[in-house]
Formats: C-alpha cells, structure tokens, sequence
C-alpha cells in the first residue's frame, strides 16, 4: 500500500500495512511504521472481528558517537507492549521498557479498537479495489 493510504502520523521512512484473512474475515493485522528517529511496529489478532491480542513494539535508532546524527543502520530496542483483551476490554498488558520520549504511557482499549478499525477499513477498500 501506499504511503498515503495508511492512516496515522505522516512517515519519512515509509509504511507497510498487510491483512493476513481467514476466508473473509480479518484473523492478522501488520502495521510498520518509520519515522525519521524511531520504527513502530505493530500487530493486532482478531477472532470473529473481535480484537482479542494487540502487539506494540517501538525501537529507536542509534545515535551516532562521533556526530550528532542519527545511525539509521542500528536500531535500539524502547519499548515493547502486549494487550490481552477480552470481551472489548483489557484483561492484562505486560510492558517493557520506554518510549522515545522516556515515557511509558499505553493505549486505552478505545485508542487500540480505533487504529484496528481504521485498517480494517483500508485493507477491505484495498481487497474490493484489487478485485
């Protein structure tokens, strides 16, 4: 997909949404994001179109010892979340590490169930496109 077509911040190091389907419905959601000081990276897993498991997983890039520029070779682990969620609401979120930004915030289930919803909607607008 292009560029534009994934909603979420505007990326300078590109994006990449894949829809992994269980005859027509959603089972896998892929998202790859890079932006111009970190890599996102997330994964959502649905069953019967609901959101049952929600992977994020940020890495930044290194800085480089000798000048004040980013290394966009070496990327350094943040911070990694998982979201165990039942019946549309979190049950557990184990997390690790910090973001960027030295914060640890997580995702309201409501802010999770948006960002799924919205590829949702552009991967079955692809797929109705493709036919």
């Amino acid at each position: 997909m292009e560029n534009e077509e994934i909603s979420g911040p505007a990326t300078n190091g590109g994006q990449e949404l894949v829809g992994y389907f269980e005859g027509s419905k959603i089972g896998k959601i892929k998202v790859w994001v890079g932006l111009s000081n970190r890599v996102l990276q997330q994964e959502y897993y649905l069953k019967n179109d609901k959101l049952f498991f929600v992977y994020i997983k940020e890495e930044r890039y290194a800085a480089n010892d000798t000048t004040v520029d980013l290394d966009h070779t070496k990327l350094i682990p943040s911070s990694e979340r998982r979201y165990y969620l039942d019946n549309e609401k979190i049950v557990e979120l184990m997390s690790k590490g910090k973001g960027v930004y030295g914060n640890n915030s997580t995702e309201t289930f409501s802010e999770l169930k948006e960002g799924v919803l919205d590829h949702i909607k552009t991967l079955r607008s692809q797929l109705k496109n493709a036919k």
